[in-house]
């Protein structure tokens, strides 16, 4: 059976997938496990060494360009904005668009800046649109803040306004589906455009590969209150210029701090003259940030905008940071104060600081934990996609169980549970999921996915009890395999056992006796 395709239109892909792993990349990372992705980037700059990029064997971005002609009118116009308001109207760009993405089981527009391109393209299409932000509030709201500048009259600005309303406002009325961060996002698309419930599917941005992160603590920070290390890490954008302004200008009155600033938000403190106690990093590799995280006891979290999720948040609870943070701050993440992560505002900042200063250790220790263990369970992929697969129509209808062989999963994480997904919603399989086995205690006599997790003991007791039981191995890595083959001889017949790895089931020439002995050789 020819394996599903999903192709994302947009375009930040090139950059963000060159810079590293993004957040917003990562609903697409994780679909990449069980369909095939094909990222399209219409773009007019370059930003790869080749235009077409394979970051996995089932995740390709390719990057498009559109005609000569547009590329110099775009460069003759002078407004920022021409290519989100123009750019649908070159055929040859549509032309190579329709062309990539073909005959797509499924196409997302990632972006509201292209939306109008790839709605002139596809017409006749269902195409999902994926909102990050709800882009005309947060316009709003940015440029509310900002007074006005020669070059930008209040004139402009509400011209723009109407550019960008009209732009959002067609693709979300043209989108089959919209896939939303956070009810906060719901709410306010429904309350500008009217779009109803029923269109929107809620896919916030999750943790990459969460069961990693499963069994593990994150290290102890400083439990001394003599110098507390907070970190802070944002773009170049005015919500970041507001806050390190403000730090900068009460840093001398918080001597038992050390402010760690890091990215694209550090430009604006160019010519400045910064306290002792400030530490300006701008863009940095990933090994120096993962090194002043490892320092770090806390983080800042103001971001001055109230739509979409703020990403970093996830960098900080991975990190055991105990994260300080106004409303916006945790927009979207179900957080509680107090519990999840200590209240401070923009206005009291000073005063919030030197309280949390007083805070003793523990206190600060439970609630980067509480944050860690909560928000770990709760925004993992594997909770959100199956209800996507649903909605969209990737999810075919369970099938028929009454002439399917009956079958263990051995492995609980990712790739059991991919494994079970896979056999159990396609007609392509044989197999009928009756029960999961593990070697891990903690998961045993647990359920998942509704059926029971045994220990091998236990599996070895009901399998002898039936017969023609399969058992399907499905984990990470092939030494595990080998190490659970060697436990199931005992169990099943060598023909009895199935390998599911690297999201294939491989029900035929898969010799693992062969590769035992091998392994004694």
């Amino acid at each position: 059976m020819k394996r599903k395709t999903i192709a994302v239109i947009g375009n930040d892909f090139d950059w963000s997938v060159k810079s590293g792993y993004s957040f917003a990349n990562g609903l697409y990372y994780e679909l990449s496990k069980k369909y095939l992705v094909k990222v399209i980037v219409p773009t007019d700059k370059f930003f790869f060494d080749d235009t077409i990029i394979h970051v996995n064997p089932n995740f390709i971005v390719k990057v498009i360009f559109p005609s000569q002609e547009f590329i110099q009118k775009m460069d003759n116009s002078g407004e920022v904005s021409y290519w989100e308001r123009f750019a649908f109207k070159d055929e040859v760009l549509k032309n190579k668009l329709t062309s990539e993405v073909g005959d797509a089981d499924i196409t997302i527009c990632n972006s509201i800046y292209i939306s109008k391109l790839v709605f002139a393209a596809f017409p006749e299409k269902k195409v999902i649109l994926r909102e990050l932000d709800v882009f005309y509030s947060g316009f709003c709201e940015n440029y509310a803040s900002m007074p006005p500048t020669d070059n930008d009259t209040q004139e402009n600005r509400i011209l723009l306004e109407s550019i960008w309303f009209d732009i959002e406002k067609n693709a979300v009325q043209n989108a089959s589906n919209i896939l939303t961060l956070t009810e906060g996002d719901e709410s306010l698309l429904h309350q500008i455009y009217g779009v109803s419930n029923s269109k929107m599917i809620r896919m916030p941005l999750c943790i990459k590969d969460a069961s990693k992160y499963d069994n593990y603590v994150p290290c102890k920070k400083n439990d001394s209150v003599d110098t507390l290390h907070c970190v802070y890490i944002s773009c170049l954008y005015h919500g970041s210029d507001r806050l390190l302004s403000k730090i900068i200008e009460i840093a001398g009155e918080l001597s038992s701090y050390t402010f760690h600033f890091l990215g694209g938000c550090c430009r604006s403190l160019a010519g400045k003259q910064i306290p002792t106690n400030c530490k300006v990093y701008g863009i940095v590799p990933e090994s120096e940030k993962r090194r002043v995280y490892n320092m770090a006891d806390c983080a800042l979290s103001i971001p001055h905008q109230s739509h979409g999720m703020n990403a970093k948040v996830f960098d900080y609870i991975l990190n055991g940071l105990t994260i300080l943070a106004d409303l916006e701050g945790v927009r979207g993440f179900n957080m509680v104060e107090h519990v999840h992560y200590y209240p401070i505002t923009f206005d009291t900042i000073l005063e919030d600081l030197k309280r949390f200063a007083d805070t003793d250790y523990s206190t600060r220790r439970k609630i980067a934990l509480n944050a860690y263990n909560d928000k770990l369970a709760e925004f993992r992929y594997d909770n959100f996609i199956p209800k996507f697969e649903q909605a969209v129509g990737l999810v075919e209808e369970p099938r028929s169980v009454d002439s399917s062989v009956d079958c263990y999963i051995w492995g609980t994480k990712y790739n059991g549970t991919n494994c079970y997904d896979t056999i159990m919603t396609s007609q392509q399989y044989k197999y009928n999921c009756i029960g999961f086995i593990d070697n891990n205690k903690d998961v045993q006599g647990k359920e998942i996915r509704g059926r029971l997790v045994l220990s091998p003991d236990t599996a070895l007791i009901h399998i002898s009890r039936q017969t023609n039981i399969h058992v399907i191995i499905a984990v990470s890595k092939m030494s595990f395999v080998l190490e659970i083959y060697k436990q199931l001889r005992k169990m099943v017949p060598p023909e009895n056992v199935i390998l599911f790895f690297n999201s294939t089931l491989f029900t035929d020439n898969i010799n693992l006796e062969k590769l035992v002995e091998e392994e004694n050789k």
